[in-house]
């Protein structure tokens, strides 16, 4: 196994875009040698780029070290949780050659990408035949390319632990994020210094949470106030944030960062007028360009204050730019945008949709990631969109649906092992008459003891069977 120097490597953010941006050029080196002759314009192209992102790499870190195992992705023997998700196709193909671990040098030339792609592609009857993908590199005078087929040392992986108490995260905790975003949008519209130390404290906390309990801020995301949806839209998208941040294998620091970036993503709103912002009608074309200077104006405002991290601005400025290079502010970026900004997108377009502003009604919540998933890969960076989707379940938490039987309830937690079944509170019969005692029901384990309560029919809107979602999934102080 290659270590890496200790003092270089690389936080879990940078780990995830390290092994995203490897995965996808080589699996573009080798889909392009297996269909082009050497030499080709498009074949020289991939490996150009791929070699001109190792010497990126090779400026901070002494190799680049990548490990497979079972489908996981390990990037300097660190696991990179979800990554392996979005490249089952050339994870198999490589564990089926016995590549397990895959080591570039930094003298690795454009010649020893070409052969290796090419070595590799081969039918695996072949490599085994010439003794393994080992013995092939050695015989093209691979030097600089490394491959075996050694297990990573990887972490123990924590098991979700789906039976975990909401873990003293209270709808008074919600309210305390909508006082502190409330104070610092004051703080930006009077010109007066941002004091962060109550948001730090905040967010230091709610990271604490959601370590323990994954559960336990998406089940608190749903508490909104629609009469002031700024300051509660901000909070929201900073509570999926971090559980998105979780998701992905986010350390404590990176996710304290994150949920900080994501609490402030918005805050140039302060500075749109009230007649705009809540305008029950389309906006005119002025209206909206105005409405877009907020990304600007809030990225202005965190880049001249002290002590706020420059990702921070970097979100702000960022949050409403598309993968695709569409979204606004203009920017002639050569680069996708930040990781914070990618993640901020997608929980940003999920609360926004499911919260009923003046010009229309909420969309339900299991809509609101369809909407999401057409959006992926275009607007929306696919990896992060399907992660989220995962996270939340088909059927996100506060969602009211009906049963198989006609009754109906709340889901309270995700379905993580069948995102089709979730957990539920079972409230109201088939005539809509409400049970004396809720019925607590795990979707699937009714199914797995062939119990009749084991699917959901559909999502309905809450206020057409009278049930408030609020009262069931968050806890009262």
């Amino acid at each position: 196994m290659h270590e890496v120097r200790q003092e270089s490597l690389p936080n879990s953010y940078e780990l995830f875009e390290l092994g995203e941006s490897f995965l996808q050029k080589l699996n573009s080196v080798i889909k392009h040698a297996q269909f082009y002759p050497e030499g080709h314009p498009i074949l020289n192209e991939s490996i150009n780029n791929f070699q001109l992102f190792l010497k990126t790499i090779f400026v901070n870190y002494a190799r680049m070290n990548i490990n497979f195992f079972e489908r996981d992705v390990f990037v300097f023997n660190r696991f990179v949780p979800r990554l392996g998700d979005s490249f089952e196709k050339l994870i198999s193909f490589l564990e089926e050659r016995e590549i397990l671990e895959i080591t570039i040098l930094p003298g690795v030339t454009n010649r020893e990408i070409y052969d290796f792609a090419k070595a590799i592609s081969d039918k695996v009857e072949n490599i085994r035949s010439a003794d393994g993908v080992q013995a092939i590199l050695a015989n093209l005078d691979i030097v600089n390319i490394i491959v075996t087929n050694a297990k990573p040392k990887q972490e123990e992986k924590r098991e979700d632990d789906f039976d975990a108490d909401f873990n003293g995260v209270s709808e008074e905790t919600y309210h305390q994020a909508v006082s502190v975003i409330k104070e610092i949008a004051r703080n930006v519209l009077e010109g007066t210094p941002i004091n962060l130390n109550k948001a730090r404290k905040l967010v230091d906390s709610l990271v604490e949470k959601v370590l323990e309990n994954p559960d336990a801020l998406i089940r608190l995301s749903i508490l909104k106030n629609y009469d002031e949806d700024t300051y509660y839209h901000s909070v929201n998208v900073m509570l999926l944030s971090i559980a998105l941040g979780a998701a992905l294998g986010f350390d404590k620091v990176t996710l304290s960062a994150l949920g900080l970036a994501s609490l402030l993503h918005d805050v140039g709103k302060v500075k749109i007028p009230p007649e705009i912002l809540k305008k029950p009608d389309h906006l005119t074309a002025d209206e909206w360009r105005i409405m877009q200077m907020h990304t600007v104006w809030g990225a202005q405002s965190l880049l001249t204050s002290k002590n706020i991290s420059k990702v921070a601005s970097i979100t702000a400025l960022e949050h409403h730019l598309g993968v695709d290079g569409s979204g606004y502010p203009e920017l002639r970026l050569i680069r996708k945008p930040h990781i914070f900004s990618r993640i901020v997108s997608v929980v940003d377009v999920y609360d926004a949709l499911t919260t009923l502003r003046a010009y229309r009604k909420p969309t339900l919540p299991d809509n609101a990631l369809r909407v999401i998933h057409i959006q992926s890969g275009k607007k929306l960076d696919p990896l992060i969109s399907k992660t989220f989707i995962k996270m939340m379940g088909l059927y996100p938490v506060g969602s009211v649906v009906k049963l198989v039987t006609g009754e109906y309830g709340v889901v309270v937690k995700p379905g993580k092992q069948d995102i089709t079944r979730p957990k539920v509170i079972v409230l109201l019969d088939k005539d809509l008459n409400a049970y004396s005692e809720p019925l607590k029901i795990d979707l699937l384990e009714e199914a797995r003891r062939g119990g009749p309560r084991h699917t959901i029919l559909e999502a309905v809107e809450p206020a057409s069977v009278g049930i408030d979602p609020r009262n069931y999934v968050v806890p009262q102080e």
